[in-house]
């Protein structure tokens, strides 16, 4: 029998190795790069009321959750 496995020093490296690599499992299921769905496909545009002879447009920045609101209005 070799005398490295009766050390308790390799009985710990296996056992860090071994939950080192059930962790890193663990992480790559929670994590899956290729489970990516898009936050939103509602457009980022979007007049929601008037103002005189205004439009009052929403604007939503990608993968965010903050809106801003600007008036578009017709050029004279």
């Amino acid at each position: 029998m070799n005398h490295y496995q009766d050390s308790p020093l390799f009985t710990v490296v296996v056992l860090f190795l071994m939950a080192s690599g059930a962790f890193l499992l663990l992480v790559s299921f929670v994590f899956d790069p290729a489970d990516k769905q898009p936050v939103s496909t509602k457009e980022q545009f979007e007049v929601i009321s008037k103002y005189k002879d205004c439009d009052v447009v929403q604007y939503t920045p990608k993968g965010k959750s903050t809106y801003a609101y600007f008036l578009n209005c017709p050029t004279k």
